[in-house]
């Protein structure tokens, strides 16, 4: 063999025989022998790859490298077929043999993929392929779990997929479809979901534990490039708020897919709906909460070339949308889990009985509500929506004070009517609060139109409050009872 081909080749095929006589050692369980020809693959493998970057560019795939890599990776992976079909005879030190060909086996064929992507495709294909790779490298393990009946190809697979995902996520230059992405993705996404329909149909006592964070992080992966996707193509289009909707959007759609009264698909929502219900979902409830708290606090909804108006504005339909879906959420969670979000528990010092899951709910419709007063006043007023600008205006000030105003009115009418003792001290407290505003921030515009419209609004709706909302009266104390 050295005489015929040139050391990178002689290396790869010294790993060939390698295999050949770990065969025959298992065969005639001769321990010696598979220790050699484990040893004389490892040698090959480490002769090829040092001689690797001396090899001179050839045909796409018909060139030494890339033959090497692939027979490094079948005598790895025949290696791993035989360790694993003689395994009652192998030693107790050896019983981690047949994984560790079938990941030298898994590394070499990745390896030799990618490097021949590298050297052969232009480098706007690179990263369309890279990901086709994986894609590929994932499906020919399931293949082999399937052939073979194994578990450990599949175990490879599971551990494979989720950081093809991430490498592809952190790697994407513009948006996710570039550089044939647009091919590469879909490729990918089945690859995963492929992954785990063979956990269902394969339990493994290994995997079964990690198959709800699975499935929970492929339905985020989903959303994530979904949304990165959309919005990039929405924000070529068309200017302003518009490319940052999708990622409102998405992923409140799946989490009206994940909380259906009938999931669809059958596989994988209605057959893990449990899963999708709580461990999908709870990340993409989240993320919805998350988007709007940030959005509503750093954009001004420039609704891009189109009227602007109230409350009827892509930003502001959106969140309410998203909103929305998050309160459907939580009411159709579990009866054990929605109680523990909504009851009220008493404070471990004693006081009034609150809820956090409700105060912080409570506060994002807050923080919107307002965020959409003030773009309101910016688009049809010229007011300024910067801190500065906002702190001097008396308009927006005086639109604040009324505003709030109403809210605690609006909180007081509502938890009297229904009973709700605690919610009607938020909103006294918010009276309270305007009425501190009115004298410590109001009063520097003396003498303006505004102020004076201000406080009278304000002292009219506070009389309204104390005459059609009184203080509920205290919960009856039940061990009393």
């Amino acid at each position: 063999i050295p005489l015929a081909f040139d050391h990178q080749t002689t290396a790869a095929m010294w790993a060939v025989e390698g295999a050949g006589l770990l065969w025959i050692g298992v065969r005639q369980d001769r321990k010696l022998a598979r220790a050699f020809g484990a040893l004389l693959q490892l040698a090959g493998g480490v002769g090829f790859l040092i001689g690797l970057p001396g090899l001179a560019a050839g045909m796409p795939v018909l060139n030494s490298a890339f033959i090497g890599c692939m027979l490094l990776a079948v005598s790895g992976a025949l290696s791993a077929r035989w360790l694993q079909l003689g395994a009652a005879r192998l030693a107790a030190y050896e019983q981690a043999a047949p994984a560790a060909a079938m990941l030298w086996a898994t590394a070499w064929f990745a390896y030799g993929g990618l490097g021949e992507i590298d050297r052969s495709l232009p480098p706007d294909l690179d990263y369309g392929a890279a990901l086709a790779h994986a894609a590929l490298v994932i499906l020919v393990l399931l293949g082999l779990r399937q052939w073979w009946s194994w578990a450990i190809p599949a175990r490879i697979a599971v551990a494979l997929a989720p950081l093809a995902v991430l490498i592809g996520l952190a790697t994407t230059q513009a948006h996710p479809f570039a550089e044939f992405g647009f091919l590469a993705w879909p490729l990918l996404l089945v690859a995963v979901y492929a992954v785990l329909h063979d956990l269902d149909e394969h339990p493994d006592e290994m995997t079964t534990t990690l198959r709800p964070v699975l499935h929970a992080g492929a339905y985020a992966a989903l959303a994530f490039v979904v949304a990165w996707e959309s919005g990039w193509q929405l924000g070529e289009v068309v200017p302003g708020i518009w490319r940052q909707l999708p990622w409102a959007l998405v992923p409140v759609a799946l989490l009206w897919a994940a909380n259906r009264a009938a999931p669809w698909p059958t596989w994988p929502l209605a057959r893990h709906a449990e899963t999708y219900r709580l461990h999908a979902s709870i990340p993409l409830a989240l993320w919805t909460a998350l988007w709007v708290l940030v959005t509503n606090l750093s954009n001004d909804g420039n609704p891009g070339g189109i009227a602007y108006f109230p409350l009827l504005n892509p930003l502001d339909l959106t969140s309410a949308a998203a909103l929305t879906m998050l309160a459907l959420y939580v009411i159709g969670l579990p009866a054990a889990q929605r109680e523990a979000l909504l009851r009220e528990r008493p404070r471990p010092a004693g006081g009034w009985p609150v809820s956090l899951f409700v105060a912080l709910c409570g506060a994002l419709v807050f923080v919107w509500l307002n965020a959409a007063l003030l773009r309101a006043l910016h688009h049809n007023f010229d007011a300024p929506l910067t801190w500065h600008g906002m702190r001097s205006s008396l308009l927006v000030q005086a639109s604040l004070s009324i505003f709030w105003t109403l809210l605690g009115l609006s909180v007081m009418v509502l938890s009297t009517r229904r009973g709700w003792r605690t919610a009607w001290m938020v909103g006294a407290g918010m009276m309270a609060v305007v009425v501190g505003k009115l004298f410590l921030v109001d009063l520097a515009g003396t003498g303006t139109i505004a102020r004076i419209a201000s406080f009278i609004s304000v002292g009219l709706l506070m009389l309204l409050a104390g005459y059609v909302s009184p203080l509920p009266p205290a919960a009856p104390d039940k061990e009393h009872a």
